[in-house]
């Protein structure tokens, strides 16, 4: 795709902005308010206000860290920065892992259900 004479090829607030939503709201928004809702009840409700405060302070962590360290390692980028090239590696070798086992985990944990 060719960039027209206005555009840039970096990510900008804007796009991670759009990014980071898209990501939290796509999976989230179809599936979590009902099964939190059967297990919660009204509770639930409390749960997603507090689940929105937490994702508005990663959002503005993560965005201090972008400003400061301007690279394309994210998370692993950042802990090299701060902690150094091992613990770099080991948070993205760590990352990987919860990549790998993360839908797996949720997968079979989810309940079975039987059409009645």
């Amino acid at each position: 795709m060719a960039l027209t004479p206005g555009e840039s090829r970096y990510l900008t607030t804007s796009r991670g902005a759009a990014l980071y939503i898209g990501a939290i709201l796509g999976p989230g928004l179809l599936l979590l308010p009902g099964l939190a809702a059967a297990e919660a009840g009204p509770a639930s409700i409390l749960a997603w206000l507090a689940l929105l405060g937490l994702s508005g302070l990663f959002a503005a962590v993560f965005a201090a860290l972008g400003r400061h360290v301007p690279s394309a390692g994210g998370v692993m980028g950042y802990v090299t920065a701060g902690l150094g090239p091992r613990a770099g590696r080991a948070t993205g070798w760590m990352f990987l892992a919860g990549w790998w086992a993360a839908p797996r985990s949720s997968a079979s944990s989810a309940p079975a259900t039987s059409p009645t």
